[in-house]
């Protein structure tokens, strides 16, 4: 009939050339993401499986000069892992909807109520964890040098010595340490800020609690430093983490000097 509209049934769906401009606009999008993706992953693997051809990047103490595996190591940084982290924020840089979900998470992340009590637990689960290694991973043994020197200054200064005695010319050379003056007084070269530490927990039978303590409290200082200068949403970030960190939960099982010096 002339003059006469016919009404279309109303529809959310967009027009079949809209979703045809959407879906062409799409695919380059998800191609780029994903050939980022995989170049990351390359990255990321490249690293693993260098490690079995640079002695598992193992550090040398005692010397100036970079050992096989630390070059490696930090030349693996610079070719592998920095453009990694590049690609995997290229890949996520293609896909909108995963950023603002990241974006939209950590915004989350200054609605944490009691904020207070979840630090202490926080610094709590630091706690067990670093003390759970060591008595259960270290068996409370010295992985290093530096711990024997450590302890060993630790008991002077709980027999109120600065130093002991050196040993007999003879057999004086066998005791030799990189890190111990063996003269005719025998001392660690260290300062006695650390070892201070240990003493005192040695007279309190809380030698393997040092470090764990002090991770805990690193941990609170970390968390009160970052909701002071830059928000919640950072504080409850930084002290996830510090408890997913395998290098910070594994140094301070040790009796390392790290833990004081944080």
């Amino acid at each position: 009939m002339t003059g006469t509209t016919v009404a279309r049934p109303e529809t959310d769906r967009p027009p079949a050339i809209a979703r045809e401009t959407v879906t062409t606009t799409a695919a380059p999008r998800v191609w780029r993401g994903a050939t980022c993706l995989a170049g990351a992953m390359l990255c990321f693997g490249a690293v693993i499986v260098a490690s079995q051809w640079s002695d598992d990047y193992v550090t040398a103490y005692g010397t100036l000069l970079l050992s096989r595996g630390e070059l490696a190591f930090k030349l693996h940084l610079l070719l592998f892992v920095l453009p990694g982290t590049l690609l995997l924020a290229a890949a996520t840089a293609q896909f909108p909807t995963v950023g603002r979900r990241l974006l939209d998470a950590f915004d989350a992340l200054g609605g944490v109520r009691r904020r207070a009590t979840w630090a202490f637990v926080g610094a709590l689960l630091v706690l067990l964890l670093s003390h759970g290694a060591r008595v259960g991973v270290l068996r409370s043994a010295p992985v290093t040098d530096d711990e024997n020197v450590y302890l060993f200054q630790a008991q002077l200064l709980t027999s109120g010595h600065l130093y002991a005695e050196g040993l007999p010319a003879p057999i004086r050379q066998a005791f030799d340490n990189q890190f111990v003056v063996n003269g005719d007084r025998r001392y660690g070269m260290y300062f006695v800020g650390h070892p201070a530490i240990m003493a005192a927990a040695l007279k309190l039978g809380a030698i393997d609690w040092v470090g764990s303590i002090e991770a805990a409290l690193t941990f609170l200082l970390a968390a009160a430093l970052a909701t002071r200068l830059y928000g919640p949403r950072t504080a409850t970030l930084t002290g996830i983490l510090l408890v997913l960190s395998p290098f910070f939960i594994l140094i301070s099982a040790t009796a390392m000097s790290q833990p004081t010096s944080a």
